[in-house]
């Protein structure tokens, strides 16, 4: 977690979550590394990816920033001006971190390891495939 000159106090019981969560940001690409801020934990790839933080002293949240996607599940979406991240995963127990915790975590590292994952993945959403779009449109100068 943070460093100790952060008010941490009384959150101890929160470590083994921060412990598990990091080790897997970190596992999944040599460019990740764990930046501790003041109040919180940055992960970043090429840019700023995700957020560990111990919100209460019974509650861990892992910030995401997932631009494409909408809140679903254990995903809330984060509300309110100047957030740097987009969605919210609540954590109370290390027994809270399942697949699906991994599963977006994972999701939000593809996007940043590839640029192009994210304008792909809005044209998936969206159901356009551009082929099929530029073969409808009339050609102007035949």
């Amino acid at each position: 977690m943070p460093s100790s000159k952060c008010n941490n106090r009384g959150k101890e019981n929160l470590q083994p979550i921060y412990d598990a969560l990091s080790a897997y940001i970190v596992s999944l690409g040599e460019d990740i590394e764990m930046v501790p801020k003041k109040a919180f934990v940055s992960a970043p790839r090429k840019k700023q990816s995700a957020c560990l933080k111990p919100a209460t002293k019974a509650r861990f949240e892992l910030e995401l920033i997932l631009k494409v996607q909408e809140a679903q599940g254990i995903l809330e979406p984060i509300t309110g001006t100047g957030a740097m991240c987009t969605h919210n995963i609540k954590l109370s127990s290390f027994g809270r971190i399942s697949d699906q915790v991994k599963h977006w975590i994972k999701e939000r590292m593809k996007m940043r390891a590839d640029p192009g994952f994210a304008r792909r993945a809005v044209q998936a959403r969206a159901g356009i495939n551009l082929r099929i779009q530029q073969q409808l449109k009339p050609n102007r100068y035949q």
